[in-house]
């Protein structure tokens, strides 16, 4: 299966057939963003619905939409921004099957949630709320992110700040799927790559 999104719809097609799914939507809410689930015919779908962010599992092949709520507690889970303009976008780590959703603000403002393999979401405690690139380990619940503010590199593993040759200026690439964190000087031309 292969999705995008238009006019904030999410269209799904099976790439054996190049039909297309139908998902059911609310009409006024938006889709945010998706995400597969890796190895899966699964995604986690973000929609703004009158102002909270809500969470969906959307199994193409059983072409089932469900919200995502938390297993012990029953409850969903959503994240409030009011009317705001929101933007979403999610990292999921395929061993430990962890997912954190960044939401930015047209502020320049983000915050970061982590949603755990029993479905629990929780906000996650950052330096900083401008917070610029993100990605997490793939063998590990490590988070990694580029605090603007500071122009730092920072991780949810490593107390101090991610440091390459003393300088601690630096700017997130990305990571790898043997845990290799990359990064550069933070300049706007790339001389040096490190991991």
């Amino acid at each position: 299966y292969t999705a995008y999104v238009q006019n904030q719809i999410i269209k799904v097609f099976g790439t054996n057939t190049g039909k297309q799914i139908a998902l059911n939507f609310t009409n006024g809410v938006q889709c945010l963003a998706y995400e597969w689930v890796p190895d899966t015919n699964r995604m986690i779908i973000a929609e703004n619905v009158s102002g909270q962010i809500r969470f969906f599992s959307y199994n193409a092949e059983k072409k089932y939409k469900e919200e995502v709520k938390d297993y012990i507690n029953g409850k969903a889970n959503t994240v409030t921004v009011g009317r705001n303009n929101v933007k979403v976008s999610m990292q999921m780590s395929v061993l430990t099957g962890v997912m954190y959703i960044k939401v930015s603000f047209v502020t320049g403002r983000s915050r970061i949630y982590r949603l755990d393999v029993n479905e629990e979401l929780t906000r996650v405690a950052t330096v900083t709320d401008q917070i610029g690139k993100f990605d997490i380990t793939s063998r590990e619940d490590n988070l990694i992110y580029e605090d603007l503010d500071n122009g730092r590199v920072r991780s949810t593993k490593i107390r101090s700040n991610i440091a390459a040759d003393g300088n601690t200026s630096l700017k997130f690439l990305g990571v790898d799927e043997n845990n290799n964190v990359y990064i550069s000087d933070r300049t706007d031309k790339i001389s040096k790559i490190f991991y």
